[in-house]
């Protein structure tokens, strides 16, 4: 398909604008045709959409953040109790040991978890756009 074959949907209702001229409005959403050519794709874009991407990011970072911090925290917590127990010869009872590492876990755990969800939300396609990018 060349490239002037290709559709050209309104940012406002999706309809295809492709042989209207520049300078008017969408017969369907009266959206001026002009800002569906490209430039100001976020400013045009649906409000709930941008919320949806937003939220996705905010449950990227935090998920990611929260997964390093589980990552880093199993290994030093297993270091601190074997200096505890074995070095200066504490006791440290079974269940404290199992509720450290459950914690851990679950710390990591939330964090996969959230980061996977965000991932999803990321992905979520414009309600306006067709898929295709104009050149």
């Amino acid at each position: 398909m060349r490239e002037r074959d290709q559709p050209i949907f309104c940012v406002g209702c999706g309809y295809d604008v492709r042989n209207l001229p520049v300078d008017g409005p969408c017969p369907e959403c009266s959206t001026p045709i002009e800002r569906s050519l490209g430039g100001m794709r976020l400013a045009a874009a649906d409000p709930r959409w941008l919320a949806r991407i937003t939220l996705g990011q905010s449950l990227v970072a935090w998920g990611l953040y929260l997964a390093l911090v589980g990552f880093c925290i199993g290994p030093l917590t297993g270091m601190l109790y074997a200096i505890l127990v074995y070095a200066l010869g504490a006791s440290f009872d079974e269940v404290l040991r199992w509720v450290l590492a459950f914690a851990v876990a679950g710390v990591f755990g939330v964090g996969t978890v959230l980061a996977w969800i965000g991932a999803f939300l990321v992905t979520a396609p414009n309600p306006g756009e067709s898929g295709t990018e104009p050149a």
